[in-house]
């Protein structure tokens, strides 16, 4: 899991930097790891984390303007909600 993790942080980040839109998809059973493998836990980051880390830390060193949004989304049984505000549903 780890090269793999690797591998697509290090692909991910060289696109964002360079301006390509990018959208992170875990998708699977409950129990296979995508909550771990978006978040990690306090021993190793996660995939978010290191992408953000190294986009920030680009920021650093260039003269770059980034934009950055965020959204967090769940769908499940065919419902959207959106998870940075609990309290409504995208869809219902």
């Amino acid at each position: 899991m780890a090269n793999s993790k690797n591998m697509l942080h290090a692909l991910t980040t060289i696109d964002v930097i360079d301006g390509v839109n990018c959208c992170i998809l875990a998708y699977g059973q409950i129990g296979t790891g995508k909550t771990y493998s978006l978040f990690g836990n306090r021993e190793d980051d996660g995939l978010i984390e290191r992408i953000l880390k190294a986009i920030f830390y680009s920021k650093e060193v260039s003269d770059q303007t980034i934009n950055i949004s965020l959204q967090h989304i769940e769908i499940y049984r065919d419902k959207v909600s959106d998870l940075f505000n609990r309290t409504s549903s995208l869809h219902s």
